[in-house]
């Protein structure tokens, strides 16, 4: 049997998910939270793949929602960059689809920029 380290007692843990954010008044923001979403560089409309994401203004006390909070409100602001982009080029997206595991979980949806 492992030994478990000192301290607190353990919490039950919560994913990281969109329930962490329902129900706890956050508005946009993210209390004053901001995520650059380039974990792995950037494709569009940047081009550049040595551009690094970045949680920035975090401090003890934002949570897990906060985080989730802050993270859709990158992505989302980074997808109206693309479409942005696109709209000045002359050539305006008329269908944004989401993909992946965060539009699996219905609280993702109502974020926007």
């Amino acid at each position: 049997m492992a030994a478990r380290p000192a301290g607190p007692p353990s919490r039950p843990r919560r994913r990281l998910c969109p329930s962490a954010c329902r129900g706890r008044g956050l508005s946009p923001g993210a209390r004053g939270l901001v995520c650059l979403p380039y974990f792995s560089g950037e494709r569009t409309p940047l081009h550049d793949p040595h551009a690094r994401g970045v949680l920035f203004g975090l401090d003890l006390t934002h949570g897990r929602g906060d985080i989730y909070h802050a993270a859709l409100e990158g992505i989302a602001a980074a997808t109206r960059h693309i479409v942005e982009t696109y709209r000045e080029a002359g050539s305006p997206p008329t269908r944004v689809m989401a993909v992946g595991a965060g539009p699996a979980g219905s609280g993702s949806r109502p974020h926007r920029t």
